[in-house]
């Protein structure tokens, strides 16, 4: 057909194997297509490059170890489907025109030493966009760390999407380094350096909890640094709000706040727990009016060295 994939993979229940498979320059779609339909595939050191749309659009199960998929047209691994489960052991998804990789639901799974850079040249939403189902970055029994880093908007877009990302390095994007709107799932960023990207280090834009007490968007043992448009802000974007958690973090050297807290829509509740919040252009914490102010506290933490006031309040909390 006109849009046919290179290899499409069918057969309920199946399971396939590819070794070293190169799939490259098919011009009219996806170089490999796993079928919603189909059954499992495999692939060891794949190569899927330079397709006229997505190196893979996977709507079944796909593992994939040591893949290249990088300089395709649209997307280098497309997750599409709500069923789909999709794993990347050590994955480079670099310099395609729109995403890295792009997930509508299902569940992906990243690990090893990989890289999701260079992606967007036209300005398109992530090095990863993922607007439904579960990511998870990194494993803390497998060495190495993902880089996504140099990509034209947002490093990661988690626009509906939960999960963890754990030893993720997210530096030099043309936007926001991580950008969470989870609209009720639960967002943490473990362990990860967010540094020098071209807006904000890391923007909660709506993270509303559904277990009491419980924040939806954590952000802990990281390191926020050097981004242009301030360290972490923490917003609320839709009436359902958000609940914050910034724990065991720096947050040093970004050009702005270094933590501001501003309720827009919906009521937001945070708290900063043993941080070092410094060397911040403008207040260490700032947490403005607005929309109501849940719970708001600042505990055991060392806020120093900040270019404005260290801790800011323009809307007093309700605790804290």
């Amino acid at each position: 057909g006109l849009y046919s994939p290179g290899l499409v993979i069918l057969g309920r229940g199946m399971l396939y194997g590819l070794s070293a498979p190169v799939l490259h320059f098919n011009p009219s779609a996806a170089a490999l297509q796993s079928h919603q339909k189909g059954g499992s595939l495999v692939c060891n050191a794949s190569s899927a490059n330079s397709n006229a749309r997505n190196g893979i659009t996977c709507q079944a199960s796909l593992t994939a170890t040591a893949l290249d998929a990088s300089s395709n047209a649209q997307v280098g691994v497309a997750a599409s489907q709500s069923g789909t489960t999709v794993t990347l052991h050590g994955p480079t998804l670099n310099q395609n025109g729109q995403q890295g990789l792009t997930m509508v639901g299902g569940s992906v799974t990243i690990d090893g030493a990989g890289t999701i850079n260079n992606n967007g040249a036209a300005q398109t939403v992530a090095g990863i966009f993922a607007s439904g189902g579960t990511l998870n970055i990194g494993a803390s029994a497998v060495a190495g760390s993902i880089e996504i880093a140099n990509n034209a908007n947002y490093g990661v877009n988690m626009a509906g999407a939960g999960g963890t990302l754990f030893r993720v390095n997210v530096h030099n994007n043309g936007n926001n380094g991580v950008h969470i709107a989870s609209l009720g799932n639960f967002v943490t960023l473990d362990n990860a350096i967010v540094d020098s990207n071209s807006q904000l280090g890391v923007y909660v834009e709506t993270a509303p909890s559904t277990v009491s007490s419980v924040a939806a968007a954590t952000i802990r043992q990281s390191t926020v640094t050097n981004n242009n448009g301030g360290g972490i802000f923490i917003g609320s974007g839709a009436t359902l709000g958000t609940a914050a958690l910034v724990q065991a973090t720096t947050v040093s050297g970004n050009l702005g706040y270094g933590v501001r807290v501003a309720p827009g829509v919906g009521a937001v509740t945070f708290a900063v727990r043993a941080c070092d919040i410094n060397t911040n252009s403008l207040s260490g914490v700032r947490v403005e009016g607005g929309a109501p102010l849940g719970n708001a506290s600042i505990r055991a933490s060392k806020v120093h060295g900040n270019g404005g006031h260290q801790i800011d309040f323009t809307a007093a909390p309700s605790t804290g």
